[in-house]
This record gives C-alpha cells, structure tokens and sequence, in this order.
C-alpha cells in the first residue's frame, strides 16, 4: 500500500512535507527560480495543501500549521552543508547556535495567547521588527551579551544566503543597540588548586595515572590546545631544544600560515621525559607514532579517545575535588609566565597566536598590580654634564 502523497521536493528528505490523504499536491508558489531560492513558506500555508479557510481555522485551533517551522529548519540545514572553507568543529558551533536561533523563533512564533510575536517563519522574510523581538527574548531570558553576538553572527550569515540583509542594514542604520562580545575574566587554574591536582594524579595507577600527570605538568608548562596534545605524534616532540612541532594545529585546514612549534618550559621538561618513559613501558616494545597511545580491549592500539581522556578528568576532579576544564591550562600556561615578566608578545608567540590582541583577551594579561608598579619607581635624577669650558 502506497503512502500519502507528498509534494515535488520528494528527492530531499529534509523537504518532503506529507499531505493529507484527501488533498492533492497544488503547485509550487512563491519561488523565484531554481537557483537560490526556496519555498515561500507562507503562500504554502494559505495554499490549497492545507485545505478551504475553514480548515485552517480549525486547525489552528489545536496549533499552527508546521510548514513554516519545517522550511525554515530544512533551509538552515541547506545553509550549513553550503558552508565552505570552515573546518568541522566551526561548522558544529554554527550548527548549533543556528538550532538554538530557530527554537528560539519557534517559541516566538507560538507565543502564548495566540499572538505570534513574530511575522513569519520564512527566513527570507524576517524584518526588523522580527529581530528586535528575538533580542528582547534573549535579553528577558538573560543570556550573556557575547553569547547573544554569537547568535546574532550566525543568523546574519544565514539571513544573508537567504538574500536578507536585515541585520546588516540595522547594524548600519543603528536601529537598536546590539550586543557585543565582553571581554571576560581569564580563567586559570591557581597554584594551590594545581597542588591538588598534582596529588591526586599521583594516587592514579597504571597508564590512566601517566595520563594524568601529564596533563597536570605539561599542559601548564607548553601551552598545547587539548585536541592538539591529544592527536600529537611522537616524532614531533625534540627533547633537545624542547620544542613540540604540533601535528594538527588549530587551522590547519583554513589558513594557509599556521604557526606549529611550541615550546616546552623549564618546569615541565622532567615531567615530559617521565611520561615518555612511561610510554615506553606501556608499549612493551610495540611501536606507535602517538605520543599518547591508548590500548583497547582488543590489544589493538590508537591515539588517545575524547572519552577516555574525559574519563581520566572526571577522575581527576574526583579525587582532587577542583573541578576544571582542559583548555584552562593553555591560559594558565599564559598568565603564569605573563606573571613571570616575560613580555607578551614572546608568550603570544609561544601561544602560537598572530597577534597580541588575542592573547591578551582571552588567555592573559598584564594585571594593573604589575603594570602600576613601573610608575611607583623613584625618578631617575638627572645630572647636567658640564662643558670643558666649566659652564653648564
């Protein structure tokens, strides 16, 4: 038995909208051309697919019509599978933020009692009083104002495929006041927490308690990113110059300079020669070019898994009772040798950053203490020299 029929766009899954049994499919309205358009999503509601005026109304009684909701979802999805030159971690955080975006329009449009706060669900279509109503909804919902900038990039980009240029043309005409990524307090790990951590790494036995020492001295003590350290081949570490050749840096497949080598500090050399030991050890003579294998049940061996190392953390927060995040060690990493008088543009370089304007919003910067202190030096006296005639 054959299922209902469904509209022309049956090839795409992500288009197909079913039909009831007793209608026909009407033709497709409200597109432009083939190239770079899609539906228009509220002549399809007001079409013959859904049924006479009657029929609408009785079903907005029980909820509005998912056609719109169905186009605008799907259209995104478009969007992002359109999306070139981003590597797929960005493309996840875009995936994301644009699914929040469309909850969120969501909500709006089924606003309680009846009144969509919105005007349409159609992408193509949003004015600007649409995007004020969806930054009143995060604003009342309390939502970081650099979180809020976030959504709004990822919507304009969207918008922007979709032929819309709304927010662009608010941010030019300054129509509202948008919100704006605020620079936020660096989190790092601080030293009596890093004496915790060291404790409790030491308790860990066997190839999950090398993994953890690792993690709570070397980290603090190179600066290398978590998905770097955790992809890191062997070969790319010198124990010589003490310098690490990052095998998948951050960027590798979007920019055409990526900056590879970090360094390695004096405070966790020993603590880098111990592991690679303890390697040694691990493999038993069999060969590996990660720099932090990882056996499975198997025997077969492989870089170390997300989930094995959020194990090993999760571990570790238990037995040293500070809760953490990997990445916190890059900016302690940072703000320790900041802290130290190294200057920083030398640690943004070690950072692998392009610039210093990074490394001073997000991962350490010269604190006012310190900076405060050159003015509170005594003045240098200045002793006139005087001349071979003796006149000053």
């Amino acid at each position: 038995m054959s299922g209902p029929p469904t509209s022309k766009n049956e090839t795409n899954p992500e288009t197909v909208i079913r039909l009831p049994l007793d209608v026909s499919p009407a033709g497709q309205v409200g597109t432009t051309g083939r190239q770079g358009s899609e539906p228009n999503a509220s002549n399809l509601v007001v079409g013959n697919t859904l049924g006479t005026g009657a029929e609408i109304r009785r079903r907005r009684k029980r909820g509005r019509p998912k056609v719109e909701l169905d186009t605008l979802v799907a259209s995104s999805h478009r969007y992002l599978e359109a999306l070139t030159g981003y590597g797929p971690n960005t493309i996840k955080d875009m995936e994301r933020r644009l699914r929040n975006v469309c909850k969120d329009i969501c909500r709006l449009w089924n606003a309680a009692g009846g009144q969509p706060r919105v005007a349409t669900l159609d992408p193509s279509k949003f004015t600007v009083d649409d995007i004020k109503a969806l930054m009143d909804c995060w604003h009342k919902r309390g939502l970081k104002r650099s979180y809020q900038a976030k959504l709004l990039d990822a919507l304009n980009g969207f918008l922007l495929w979709r032929n819309n240029s709304v927010i662009s043309l608010m941010r030019k005409m300054k129509h509202v006041q948008f919100p704006e990524a605020e620079i936020e307090d660096i989190v790092t790990v601080a030293s009596d927490q890093m004496e915790c951590l060291r404790s409790a790494a030491n308790l860990m036995d066997g190839w999950k308690g090398s993994i953890a020492r690792f993690i709570v001295n070397v980290l603090p003590n190179c600066g290398l990113r978590p998905s770097e350290f955790r992809t890191q081949e062997l070969a790319g570490v010198d124990v010589v110059h003490w310098r690490i050749i990052v095998t998948h840096p951050k960027g590798e497949d979007k920019y055409k300079r990526v900056q590879r080598t970090a360094v390695v500090a004096q405070a966790g050399r020993q603590a880098l020669m111990d592991f690679i030991q303890e390697r040694e050890a691990y493999l038993n003579g069999e060969r590996h070019v990660a720099l932090i294998p990882w056996r499975f049940k198997d025997r077969s061996v492989d870089f170390l898994g997300q989930h094995v190392l959020v194990d090993i953390k999760a571990e570790l927060e238990r037995l040293s009772g500070v809760k953490f995040k990997l990445k916190d060690f890059r900016a302690t990493f940072c703000q320790t040798y900041i802290d130290r008088g190294i200057r920083t543009d030398k640690v943004s370089q070690a950072m692998r950053h392009s610039s210093t304007k990074v490394t001073e919003a997000y991962y350490g910067r010269i604190k006012s203490e310190d900076a405060f202190k050159d003015f509170d030096e005594p003045p240098v006296k200045v002793v006139p020299v005087k001349s071979q005639s003796g006149s000053p």
